[in-house]
């Protein structure tokens, strides 16, 4: 009797400080509704703020020792955020001691507030150079301009579901072809409406930041 395959380790990251609210954190549930569960075996590693402690063992053991990584992350004045770099750093220096078996695939997604998925460039260029300077193999990114409008037009975004199924496939047929050229897509909404979306947000944003200042300012003890 044959030995089953194992099936290929998938370790989704986000980038975001917003835990699963968060447009990078749904566009990996997206990403994974196209991942065969019978072929893959899924965890998920989230960025976090002011950490006291390095990032807990398990989850950088998740990144160690996976065959795919998949690193979804919003633009932050052109780049990553320090959350996310502080993230990739520890991962780094985490694997040094503990060398997987094979090199890891990665692939990033990077979602940004314009409406030009170029200027993520800059950010991809950072991923690229970690991969290379860890010895992983990178694979191709998928640049999305239009930031959570990308997500609330995800269902009818044919352009994103084929990158997202493009991730997907690459992971599952293990393919070392060299990689695509990495897939740039645009907003669907026209540019004036695109913006009246992002300043309701902005300013939704704000509302709720100003309530979370208030009742910091107002819990006991506070002052």
């Amino acid at each position: 009797m044959s030995t089953p395959a194992r099936r290929v380790r998938v370790c989704l990251v986000s980038g975001s400080l917003r835990g699963r609210k968060a447009t990078s954190y749904r566009l990996l549930d997206r990403l994974n509704r196209f991942l065969n569960p019978s072929q893959v075996e899924v965890t998920r590693v989230l960025a976090r703020a002011r950490l006291a402690e390095s990032y807990p063992e398990e989850d950088l053991a998740a990144l160690a020792g996976a065959d795919a990584v998949v690193f979804a992350f919003p633009l932050f004045a052109y780049c990553l955020s320090g959350a996310a770099i502080r993230l990739l750093e520890e991962w780094a220096r985490f694997a040094v001691n503990r060398p997987a078996a094979e090199r890891a695939r990665v692939y990033a997604i990077v979602n940004c507030a314009s409406a030009m998925p170029e200027i993520s460039a800059e950010a991809i260029r950072v991923v690229r150079n970690f991969c290379a300077r860890l010895g992983l193999e990178w694979r191709f990114a998928v640049a999305i301009g239009g930031g959570p409008i990308a997500v609330m037009t995800a269902p009818i975004d044919l352009k994103l579901r084929r990158a997202l199924r493009s991730i997907a496939a690459d992971i599952q047929t293990g393919s070392h072809e060299p990689p695509t050229d990495d897939l740039l897509i645009r907003p669907m909404l026209p540019k004036v409406l695109m913006n009246s979306v992002r300043e309701y947000l902005d300013r939704k944003a704000l509302k709720d930041l100003t309530k979370t200042s208030a009742r910091r300012t107002t819990a006991p003890g506070s002052e």
